[in-house]
């Protein structure tokens, strides 16, 4: 409880709505972060494995099962996950505060802080673009498995069924230029994609 209390007043904001559009965030995420929680707790819990590839590896080879998101979720979704999500809270908060004291707030507002996630927006210049290698090097040899990632939020719109305008919304990685789509309904995504993608069929 006392981590959680310490945890209220940090904002978790969704940013990806119309006032987010054109801005530029950082983003520090727990990589599988229920396995990761529950091994720095005990690693007996996981049977001592150094990650979830080869927790998963001591009962099969497929390297689909040690991939599935899915099925990682299921497997720990039966271990208390209200606890393990108040210990992943725990971790993001230490991975916080070893991250601003190594690389300070110049210019960075932190606008949301999730279970396995905290993302600040960038403010005005800042020499972020090594922050993604950095960052994850000073997390590693401090025992989180972190992935950084440097994003700008963009918007598309298409109408529904009832041609009602509909958003949905971008995120764009600096580094790997690879785009993802965001708070698209489960109905409307296959249609959000096709007309994002400008597939007619």
């Amino acid at each position: 409880q006392r981590i959680m209390d310490n945890l209220k007043n940090i904002p978790d904001l969704n940013i990806y709505n119309q006032s987010s559009v054109g801005k530029t965030y950082l983003s520090i995420d727990l990589k599988k972060a229920n396995f990761q929680a529950l091994s720095h707790y005990d690693s007996n819990i996981v049977l001592k494995a150094e990650s979830y590839e080869d927790f998963i590896g001591m009962w099969c080879d497929s390297e689909y099962f040690k991939k599935s998101k899915y099925t990682r979720q299921v497997i720990f979704g039966k271990l208390n996950p209200k606890r393990t999500i108040t210990y992943e809270k725990w971790l993001m908060s230490q991975i916080k505060e070893k991250f601003e004291s190594e690389f300070g707030t110049r210019n960075l507002k932190l606008v949301a802080f999730k279970s396995d996630e905290i993302i600040y927006e960038v403010l005005g210049d800042n020499d972020i673009e090594n922050y993604e290698d950095d960052v994850e090097v000073v997390m590693s040899d401090n025992g989180y498995d972190v992935r950084v990632e440097i994003f700008t939020v963009g918007r598309i719109e298409c109408k529904n069924h009832n041609s009602i305008t509909v958003d949905c919304y971008i995120r764009r990685c600096h580094t790997t230029q690879t785009e993802i789509l965001k708070s698209a309904s489960q109905i409307f995504y296959p249609q959000f994609y096709k007309f994002w993608k400008n597939i007619r069929a």
